[in-house]
């Protein structure tokens, strides 16, 4: 019986640290906020314990810095542009994205990765106010 190996998309490798963060900056500033709470039906939801959640629409987001990665995942190859959308911005089914791309799953998982790589090494780094 041939065993099937997982593969753990959520995995960040720590020379990665900084760029993931960029890029979940990037991926909320291309969905354009979270669209579930940016729904005016959920417009005076509630959850019980509001005061220790921070819902997502409130972290903020540096558009300056989005707007820049946005170039620079442009200009990447097409299956590592592709992967990385998937991955930060669309985050569906993996077995859907590997399809579409034509590779395996572990093959995405390199894909993002090297993207990563690609946009870390291109990227200036950003003063990140706390």
């Amino acid at each position: 019986m041939l065993m099937k190996a997982y593969v753990d998309y959520n995995l960040i490798k720590a020379e990665h640290e900084e760029i993931h963060l960029r890029l979940q900056n990037w991926a909320r500033w291309a969905r354009n906020g979270n669209s579930a709470y940016s729904h005016p039906m959920w417009r005076f939801f509630k959850e019980k314990d509001a005061s220790e959640s921070v819902p997502l629409d409130h972290i903020p987001v540096n558009s300056l810095d989005a707007h820049t990665l946005e170039k620079l995942v442009v200009d990447l190859p097409e299956k590592n542009r592709h992967a990385v959308r998937w991955w930060y911005v669309y985050a569906n089914n993996p077995k859907k994205a590997a399809k579409l791309l034509g590779v395996t799953m572990d093959a995405l998982c390199e894909l993002v990765h090297d993207a990563r790589t690609m946009l870390k090494n291109r990227a200036k780094p950003v003063a990140i106010r706390k």
